[in-house]
């Protein structure tokens, strides 16, 4: 099926391709979450940072890294009976140079 195609041009006419889901969670599922604490001074580390998060301290939420390089903080965990609740979102060094900085979502 492939002879007489580059790879790339093959890649490209091949079938089969999917349209992401329309679910408020496709952004998050090929992210690395971890779950961490807000700290005693409303703060919590991100890349090199500790940014303020309007959580009372000792609550716990969910820290993404996103394969783009974006960061964000969730409520809680992936759910599927649940919306997402973005708390923090922070944009890769690469797509905002005047970092650093962070966006509040509410």
């Amino acid at each position: 099926m492939r002879e007489g195609r580059t790879p790339g041009a093959f890649h490209h006419s091949a079938k089969g391709w999917r349209v992401a889901p329309r679910c408020l969670w496709w952004p998050y599922v090929w992210s690395v979450r971890s779950q961490t604490c807000v700290g005693t001074d409303g703060r919590i580390a991100i890349a090199a940072q500790r940014l303020h998060i309007e959580k009372p301290p000792g609550t716990r939420v969910t820290r993404c890294i996103h394969p783009n390089g974006d960061h964000s903080v969730l409520r809680a965990l992936p759910a599927k009976d649940q919306l997402p609740v973005v708390l923090l979102h922070c944009p890769a060094p690469a797509q905002c140079p005047a970092l650093p900085h962070a966006f509040v979502l509410l």
